[in-house]
């Protein structure tokens, strides 16, 4: 596809309706779920040995509830890993991937925020903020956040596969993902997987000891799911046409090259993931 055709298509998308529908709806249900989910974390009670627990379910159940809203509008991804997973396998275009984490970033600070209007003084604390715990090195918090979002987006993309006839509620599996996330890593880094969700209350708190890691994990994470997911779905038949292919253009360097032939997976080809416009059905979940 030539750069005119790019540009034209990209200019097309971005005065449609549905797009901007899309990015409100990201914007929307992040807030949410960073009100939802950090509010979980403010401790009004005294806090005790099930405070995980407790938080491990908000954060779940608020992901379930919200992608089964807004799922067949724009994904529902309210969070930046499974956006740039997405992005990285070419399932969605640079625009949207930028307005969404745009969307998502000032979404996380207006729930935070709001949670912040909304909590006692006293019982602010950390407004939610993921902070890597006691003993805990930054290259083995780096390892915990690359691993709890490579399953939830790994889980995202499972759910998009549109043959399976074994699926029960695409929402429900991706939110206990989540829940599963917190059950490992909350005593790790109080599991961020996500963020847009440890940005906002940073910005708030003003609190960013470490915060790179919280983007920095699950971003890698999170591609390495979706790519992982990608490759899982090839044949023995397409990995081999593949490398055959990539070994042509290889050998022709200096003359046409060869089809790229890529794996025949549902995920890929029959189940679009391109830019919605108005003639292109919602990515539903």
């Amino acid at each position: 596809m030539s750069i005119k055709t790019r540009l034209k298509a990209l200019k097309e998308e971005l005065v449609t309706f549905s797009f901007w529908k899309s990015v409100r709806c990201e914007f929307l249900v992040t807030l949410i779920y960073v009100f939802i989910g950090c509010g979980s974390l403010t401790h009004i009670r005294q806090p005790s040995n099930d405070t995980f627990l407790k938080v491990a379910l908000t954060f779940g159940l608020a992901e379930a509830t919200l992608m089964q809203c807004v799922g067949h509008i724009s994904g529902a991804h309210m969070n930046p890993a499974i956006t740039m997973a997405l992005l990285a396998t070419g399932k969605i275009g640079v625009a949207r991937a930028v307005c969404y984490i745009l969307a998502q970033g000032l979404g996380a600070i207006a729930g935070a925020g709001i949670l912040y209007g909304a909590t006692p003084n006293k019982y602010h604390g950390g407004l939610g903020v993921t902070f890597i715990k006691d003993d805990v090195k930054p290259a083995q918090a780096f390892a915990v956040e690359f691993m709890v979002t490579f399953v939830l987006v790994f889980t995202y993309f499972a759910n998009l596969e549109p043959k399976r006839v074994d699926m029960g509620s695409r929402s429900l599996s991706v939110g206990l993902s989540v829940v599963l996330g917190h059950l490992f890593a909350f005593d790790y880094t109080g599991c961020g997987m996500n963020p847009a969700r440890s940005f906002g209350p940073a910005v708030i708190t003003k609190q960013w000891k470490d915060h790179w890691v919280f983007w920095v994990g699950p971003l890698i994470g999170g591609i390495f799911g979706g790519f992982t997911y990608e490759y899982t779905q090839c044949s023995s038949e397409d990995i081999q046409r593949f490398r055959s292919s990539f070994r042509r253009q290889k050998s022709q360097a200096y003359g046409e090259p060869g089809q790229d032939q890529r794996c025949d997976s549902p995920l890929t080809t029959e189940f679009s993931f391109t830019p919605r416009t108005a003639s292109n059905e919602d990515l539903r979940l």
